[in-house]
């Protein structure tokens, strides 16, 4: 699916969950963290390219860790994800991140 069409799907389900006004930590992980994650090119099921729930360097555990070189051989963090409920805020960060990684 090119990346425009599955920017357009999310966008799409963001506008329809800002209305539900349930999405809570966890679902926001799964349902737009993941998918954001994806359109970027990580694999959300390998733990080598995105861990859950690990120790970041100063001892908190983030929801999400992304790594430059694999945790397996040491890795070398790079990005933290913390994610917190819906809102329309983070719509726009969302939409910007996958508007300028194409």
């Amino acid at each position: 699916m090119p990346h425009e069409t599955r920017r357009r799907k999310l966008y799409e389900k963001l506008q329809r969950w800002r209305r539900w006004g349930a999405l809570n930590e966890e679902a926001t992980i799964q349902g737009l963290v993941m998918p954001v994650l994806k359109v970027a090119g990580y694999d959300t099921l390998d733990p080598e390219q995105v861990y859950p729930q690990p120790r970041d360097a100063q001892g908190k555990r983030p929801d999400l860790m992304l790594y430059k070189t694999s945790p397996v051989d040491g890795g070398v963090e790079w990005c933290v994800i913390e994610a917190k409920e819906l809102s329309e805020t983070q719509d726009e960060l969302i939409l910007g991140i996958l508007v300028n990684h194409s």
